[in-house]
């Protein structure tokens, strides 16, 4: 991460080709992992977008939350960005339906599809030997045929849960 001098600087690593009302993405390769952007700045590490506002508006963000409207991470276009509590950002995460996380193939972590669950959960071997052919453990197995795991994949509610009414 190389510092930056400048706001021009700064500006200067922000696509602004879309237009006022398009989202700027931070164009550096330092990033977080969910997407937004890092620099440095006046002997500082900021978030591309808290510093893109601190910029625009000349408002330290302090400890508040710099929201995006737009729901882009790596966007810097001041327009899209707002002050709020992380209660407010909370509130706008769950008011879009961001709020569910990733599960199953989509989740970042995860090894399988849902075919091959599919296929392990059916699987007719005992479960040190499905653990063996399919390379997991055996806790894997066990989990996935309990319904502990990837149960909206094998829609199996496992014997010992409680039904709610």
């Amino acid at each position: 991460m190389t510092p930056l001098k400048t706001p021009a600087s700064f500006w200067a690593d922000v696509d602004r080709s879309g237009g006022l009302d398009a989202c700027w993405p931070w164009a550096r390769k330092s990033r977080l992992p969910k997407g937004y952007g890092l620099v440095g700045y006046r002997r500082a590490r900021w978030q591309s977008h808290r510093l893109a506002y601190f910029l625009a508006t000349g408002h330290h963000p302090g400890k508040l939350c710099v929201m995006h409207h737009c729901d882009n991470p790596p966007c810097c276009n001041p327009a899209h960005l707002s002050l709020g509590t992380v209660r407010d950002n909370t509130l706008d995460m769950i008011s879009k339906g961001r709020n569910r996380p990733a599960r199953g193939e989509r989740n970042a972590n995860s090894r399988f599809t849902a075919d091959e669950i599919m296929r392990l959960f059916l699987h007719p071997a005992p479960t040190r030997r499905t653990a063996i052919e399919f390379a997991v453990s055996e806790r894997t197995v066990y989990d996935i045929r309990r319904g502990n795991t990837w149960r909206h994949v094998t829609n199996f509610h496992g014997p010992y849960l409680r039904r709610r009414s």
